[in-house]
């Protein structure tokens, strides 16, 4: 399990959040709403968790790491 982080209560609200708008447009028969949801994160979660995995890289060991800097950098103005 991951270390607690500031931003952690956040995204466990964004994760209860996106289960309860799936949940709720089953349960409602509102099926496009729930595949757009799922659609949403699903090209949303690779470029953050590459961008959050660059940005925790970056210092290893107390060693700073231009490659992931330069990535993380890259990575960010894409979006």
């Amino acid at each position: 399990m991951d270390a607690w982080r500031k931003d952690s209560a956040v995204m466990l609200l964004h994760h209860v959040i996106t289960l309860a708008l799936i949940t709720f447009s089953y349960a409602f028969r509102y099926h496009n709403v729930g595949i757009l949801v799922l659609f949403l994160h699903d090209v949303n979660d690779i470029q953050l968790e590459f961008t959050k995995l660059n940005v925790y890289l970056k210092n290893r060991a107390g060693v700073y790491h231009l490659l992931n800097d330069l990535v993380k950098r890259d990575t960010c103005q894409l979006s």
